[in-house]
C-alpha cells in the first residue's frame, strides 16, 4: 500500500504563519503536521510514502529527505499548478499501481485510524472515505451522506445540508483516475 500525501498548497489562510513555511511544515505538538502524519502511516503499516509538494517543495524535501529517520520510504511528485483536491489526487496516476491511501499532509490523523481506512476499502471493495462532525461546518467541505454513501460535497456552503465534513483521508484503487478524468456532467 502507497500513501498520497498532498503538501502542495501555499497554507494562505494560515498567513503571516506560513509566510515561509510550509503549512504541513508548522510544528504542532513539537513537530510538523507532516511527520505526525508519516508516522501515522508508519505505524498504521504504510511504508510506501510518495509527498505530493509545490509551494516550498525544497524545505519538504530538506526536512524528510528519503524517509530513513522516519522509517518510511518517501518520494516526491510535484504539482506545478494547484487545482483542487481531486487534481491533485489525479496526479497519483503512474505513481500507483494498486489501491492507494490519499490523505492531506495538514491533518492529525492515527494509526489506529490509518488501520480502519485501510480495513474498509478491503472490506467494501471500494473507495473510502473520512468523515468528522463539525460546530460548525460551513467552514469545511460538507459532506452529505445517504445509506451510508457520499452522495455529494459542497465546498464552504452558507446553508449546509450536514454536519459531516470532509476529513482529508481516503482509499481508492486506480480506478478513481477514470472518474477524476471524466468532466462533469
Amino acid at each position: 500500500m502507497r500513501a498520497w500525501v498532498l503538501a502542495a498548497g501555499e497554507g494562505t489562510r494560515m498567513r503571516p504563519l506560513t509566510a515561509n513555511i510550509p503549512k504541513p511544515l508548522l510544528p504542532v505538538a513539537g513537530k510538523p503536521f507532516l511527520r505526525h502524519v508519516v508516522e501515522a502511516l508508519r505505524d498504521g503499516g504504510v511504508a510506501d510514502v510518495t509527498i505530493l509538494i509545490g509551494w516550498q517543495a525544497k524545505r519538504v524535501r530538506e526536512y524528510f529527505g528519503r524517509g530513513d529517520a522516519v522509517g518510511v520510504r518517501i518520494e516526491y511528485a510535484e504539482q506545478a499548478e494547484r487545482l483542487g483536491t481531486a487534481h491533485a489526487i489525479g496526479l497519483a496516476k503512474g505513481h500507483v499501481d494498486g489501491p492507494f491511501l490519499a490523505l492531506n499532509g495538514d491533518i492529525v490523523i492515527t494509526a489506529n485510524t490509518v488501520r480502519g481506512i485501510l480495513d474498509l476499502h478491503r472490506k467494501s471493495g471500494g473507495p473510502v472515505m473520512a468523515i468528522a462532525e463539525a460546530a460548525d461546518p460551513s467552514q469545511f467541505g460538507v459532506v452529505e451522506v445517504r445509506d451510508g454513501k457520499v452522495v455529494g460535497i459542497e465546498e464552504k456552503p452558507k446553508h449546509p445540508k450536514s454536519n459531516l465534513i470532509n476529513a482529508g483521508v481516503y482509499a481508492f484503487d486506480p480506478d478513481v483516475f477514470d472518474l477524476i478524468a471524466k468532466p462533469p456532467k
